[in-house]
């Protein structure tokens, strides 16, 4: 076994207990091939304060140990080492029902080890390496943080199954360079060109497949739906047919685990595999569609679908295939495999899903997790600062914070709106304003008062103080003498000739009742490494770096105000959502007081109205010109106020040609994240932007979306709209429009879960007996009725009034026009 040195990127991460105490097993990918990293006999740790005894004996094998650690209130810890996670779990909850609580009891042992380390994916491992069937094994290397290693070996995976029997019918993998269908069937009988694998039944089929996973042996595993359908789905057909599911490397069996709690996704434990579903790695990367089916994401991303498409019965088309036309088939299921390999490879989400565990130290296919990343990312440096923390949960608040400030709108239809937009608003605010757990704990004090307080030395001091006696003849006099009076005042009042050239400064406010430490922080220099790691990845043009780390900082505000977070205070979220209110509103107040005029504002942007007349570079250099001198300006005002290095920055983001704040409907007030307006692209043409508005959400029809996009455009331009709205009617009557009014909606519930007001597509549903997770349908004379079924009459009178109206509305209002008065001669002809 030769000494090594491998650098690699971690895969999966497991633990178990064992007689000589906790093994933990980590996969990684290495250039060399899968690496597997065994840690035998570690001991599970917690923390208590040594003060407490405790309300029970530790069990055997157990010990504590006094460590040179504090809690947050400043109290000395011991170190309760067990032998076995189990015990230390059992003891743990034997102590909470007596009443009592430790410390950072809620960690697991593969997450510690790796974050006392500061390793999150990347490592770089030293130590004696074997070769075993098709990897590598290194026991107890020394292990490091190292810079990223790119690649990664992928499988694109996907099966059809009978629907009505329940099995398996094919299955289909593609990766680079390689493409097979694996289906039941004789060769002979299905002649073709597609790559086909035969097999008699569905158990020789599984058996085959697993066979050939583990020959292809990949890192990672894509998919759409990939867990809870695909790998759910072949899990419990090998349990039917009594098949051990060993997906795993070193032949280790795989599993889908039921979520959690409940919304949560089930997930799967593939020992040095992950699994990476399509539709939850675009949601964390922020792309956002109207339907996150695959055809819909392809066809939006690729541009083109499935070779079965979302409407019809896809089931039946399937069947049908399988008995028919199995080489159609097996296209259609090859196909898949394609179109989910290219997202993947056209949204980078491979990269980005490795950005966001080498940032937050989170296992590669997890998803959100925010609250672990932030303990991956600040408990090693608060251990390093020789203190530990509470558990989740250990306190309770009634009090809670505000959320982000949204500004009243002042409704209208206006011309040259600028916005102007502070740059990550959330995460400079803890910058600049030390905001911090540790320190919140530990602000610090206001210097200790001396005496004469000036700086001149022509001011003498006064000796030893002596008190005028009482003359007499006394009896039983006692002395108390003061030990070493002058060293100790030295040592009570921090008398030191460094301490008074340099007494420090108060901690920096925050809000109800916070203080923070000006130097004693590790939030705010975490993300200012953050900051800069983005900005250099956005100058390197390395999107999903830039991706990754943007998301990463926001998501610390949302940390901090979670009672989920072990670190949850109110006053750590006020202190940061309360400086944003008054940023926005004092900055709103330096513009109006320039004469500009602000009709909205939101969490950290600010609309600031310029009107007619400015030209287009004009306007911009107006908006360049106002964000530097606000930003010039908040420097000199945080310096005086409260000698602080401002780290806020505004950005002129946007110039708005037309724009429409509209009111709330059906009445006069200005609505909230809720607007339109045209811009001018980087490539010179027009484009209208709708923000909240009818053409942007996915629960109005197609008609009155692409019908408020057309009349929004027309008036934003100047060109004449009236014809165009009696138009549109005119169709609608006419029966022209039918296949754009349907609704589409998504299932969340089971349909006998729906028991009280009932909505339309639950009504469509059960009009459907079988539904899919999603529902098409129109609203008819009789009711929702389901698209694909429908047999009444469409109510064409429901479309115009929830409809189209309600699009047009929002801007006829400001040209004193009505839909009403414009379509009121044709509708009163029906």
């Amino acid at each position: 076994m030769p000494a090594m040195e491998l650098t690699g990127f971690l895969l999966t991460r497991h633990w178990r207990d064992t007689p000589e105490g906790v093994e933990l097993s980590f996969w990684a990918a290495t250039p060399e091939g899968p690496l597997r990293l065994l840690f035998p006999g570690q001991r599970s740790v917690c923390f208590t304060r040594r003060r407490d005894a405790l309300p029970l004996p530790l069990p055997e094998g157990a010990e504590r140990r006094p460590l040179a650690l504090e809690d947050l209130d400043g109290e000395p810890a011991d170190g309760p080492y067990f032998r076995q996670q189990r015990q230390l779990l059992q003891f743990r909850d034997r102590v909470r029902a007596a009443g009592w609580q430790l410390l950072e009891s809620d960690i697991r042992p593969p997450d510690r080890f790796l974050m006392e380390r500061f390793v999150t994916a990347p490592f770089r491992a030293s130590g004696k390496v074997s070769r075993r069937d098709g990897w590598l094994e290194t026991i107890a290397p020394r292990l490091e943080p190292a810079g990223p290693v790119p690649g990664f070996r992928h499988l694109s995976l996907d099966i059809e199954t009978d629907a009505v029997a329940g099995g398996i019918l094919s299955i289909a993998c593609c990766g680079p360079g390689h493409e097979e269908v694996l289906m039941q069937g004789v060769a002979e009988e299905w002649p073709g060109s597609q790559p086909i694998r035969w097999f008699p039944d569905e158990k020789a089929l599984l058996q085959g497949f697993l066979a050939r996973f583990r020959a292809l042996d990949p890192d990672l595993v894509l998919g759409w739906n990939l867990v809870n359908f695909d790998l759910a789905y072949l899990e419990r057909r090998c349990r039917h047919h009594h098949l051990p599911f060993r997906l795993g490397r070193g032949d280790s069996l795989a599993a889908v685990l039921p979520p959690r709690q409940e919304g949560q996704q089930r997930v799967a434990s593939i020992p040095g595999r992950v699994a990476l579903d399509g539709i939850d790695n675009l949601r964390s990367a922020f792309y956002r569609f109207e339907s996150f089916s695959l055809e819909a994401v392809s066809r939006s991303l690729l541009g083109r679908g499935k070779l079965i498409g979302d409407t019809g019965d896809r089931v039946a088309e399937i069947l049908r295939r399988f008995r028919e036309d199995r080489q159609a088939l097996a296209a259609y299921n090859l196909e898949d495999c394609r179109l989910v390999e290219e997202i993947f490879r056209n949204t980078q989400l491979i990269d980005f899903a490795a950005r966001r565990a080498q940032m937050t130290g989170l296992p590669l296919g997890r998803q959100g997790g925010s609250v672990a990343a932030f303990d991956n990312l600040y408990l090693p440096r608060l251990h390093r600062a020789g203190v530990v923390a509470r558990d989740i949960g250990a306190r309770h608040y009634d009090q809670g914070s505000p959320g982000g400030y949204v500004m009243d709108s002042r409704p209208g239809l206006y011309e040259n709106v600028l916005v102007l937009d502070f740059k990550s608003l959330y995460p400079s605010i803890i910058r600049t304003f030390r905001i911090d757990p540790l320190g919140l704990a530990r602000p610090g004090r206001d210097p200790v008062p001396g005496f004469l307080g000036a700086r001149h030395y022509d001011q003498g001091s006064p000796g030893g103080y002596v008190m005028d006696s009482r003359p007499g003849l006394y009896e039983n006099v006692l002395v108390l003498d003061f030990k070493s009076l002058y060293p100790s005042i030295i040592r009570t009042f921090r008398i030191d000739p460094l301490g008074l050239a340099r007494p420090g400064r108060d901690p920096v406010p925050g809000f109800l009742g916070a203080r923070f430490s000006r130097e004693r922080s590790i939030l705010p220099r975490i993300i200012e490494r953050l900051w800069r790691q983005r900005d250099a990845a956005r100058r390197d043009r390395d999107r999903p770096l830039a991706q990754a780390t943007k998301i990463l900082m926001n998501s610390f505000y949302g940390v901090l105000g979670s009672s989920g977070c072990r670190f949850y205070d109110p006053r750590l979220a006020s202190s940061i959502t309360r400086r944003g209110h008054e940023i926005i509103n004092r900055s709103r107040q330096w513009l109006e007081e320039r004469g500009f005029r602000v009709i909205y504002g939101d969490t950290d942007s600010l609309f600031v109205l310029l009107g007619p007349g400015p030209t287009e570079s004009g306007a911009q250099q107006t908006g360049q010109r106002l964000a530097g001198e606000l930003n010039r300006w908040w420097r000199a005002h945080l310096e005086q106020r409260f000698g602080l290095d401002s780290c806020l920055e505004l950005e002129f983001e946007t110039h708005f040609l037309r724009f429409l704040m509209p009111t709330i409907r059906g009445a006069e007030k200005g609505s909230k994240k809720r607007y339109a307006g045209t811009v001018r692209r980087p490539d010179g043409e027009l484009e209208v932007v709708f923000k909240g508005l009818e053409s942007v959400r996915s629960d109005w029809t197609p008609l009155a979306r692409d019908f408020q996009r057309e009349l929004y455009r027309r008036v934003f331009a100047g060109e004449p709209y009236r014809d165009f709205v009696r138009q549109t009617v005119a169709d609608l009557r006419a029966g022209r429009l039918d296949h754009r009014l349907v609704y589409r909606k998504r299932l969340r519930r089971p349909l006998a879960a729906y028991r009280r007001n009932v909505p339309p597509h639950v009504q469509a549903a059960r009009k459907l007996g079988r539904p899919g997770r999603w529902i098409d349908y129109l609203i008819t004379l009789n009711g929702p009725e389901p698209a694909a079924r429908r047999t009444s009459p469409i109510d064409y009178q429901h479309y115009l009034d929830r409809q189209l109206a309600p699009a047009a509305d929002g801007i006829l209002h400001f040209l004193d026009d009505r839909f009403e008065a414009l379509t009121g001669d044709q509708m009163a002809l029906f």
